[in-house]
């Protein structure tokens, strides 16, 4: 799938809505079953990295942001340089430890609710050591990044499609 279609960015959109609105990802079967139609697309969406499944909820992948028209996606991108930054600096000062994303809120200045989000989209680049399964869920979510943080100027570096336009 080159350049995503009038279709394609649609059910992206859709998705995205869901997410962003939840902030637990979108119910993968039930969608499914509700787009009976796009099975064939929402196969290809997957296949080509566009979407992702995980715990059978549906995400949008980082690519994805980008691809689509949406305020919401470019404040995911956004809120990811500021979050990255302070990640790259925390690395650069405790190399061996994890940041707890409520210590990290504060750094940043951003709601750590905020944080979760775009980190469940930053994660799928190749920055980090180690972090909670599942920031939404888990107790006491934390991140920890590794060494090639330090490789990247900036976390549009690690994922160059997912640039803020």
């Amino acid at each position: 799938m080159e350049a995503l279609d009038e279709r394609s960015s649609r059910i992206l959109g859709d998705l995205f809505q869901g997410t962003h609105s939840f902030r637990e990802g979108v119910d993968a079967l039930r969608y499914r079953a509700n787009h009976e139609d796009d099975l064939d697309l929402l196969d290809e969406l997957e296949q080509c990295g566009y979407l992702r499944r995980e715990n059978e909820k549906y995400w949008l992948s980082l690519t994805a942001l980008s691809e689509i028209d949406s305020s919401g996606a470019r404040d995911i991108l956004q809120k990811a340089e500021t979050i990255f930054s302070s990640l790259k600096t925390y690395y650069r000062e405790n190399p061996r430890d994890h940041l707890m994303l409520s210590d990290l809120a504060i750094r940043t200045g951003l709601d750590v609710e905020d944080i979760k989000e775009c980190l469940s989209y930053m994660v799928e680049g190749s920055w980090w050591g180690g972090r909670s399964g599942d920031f939404f869920t888990a107790d006491n979510p934390h991140i920890k990044p590794a060494e090639a943080i330090l490789k990247y100027r900036q976390f549009a570096d690690v994922a160059p499609r997912a640039r803020i336009e």
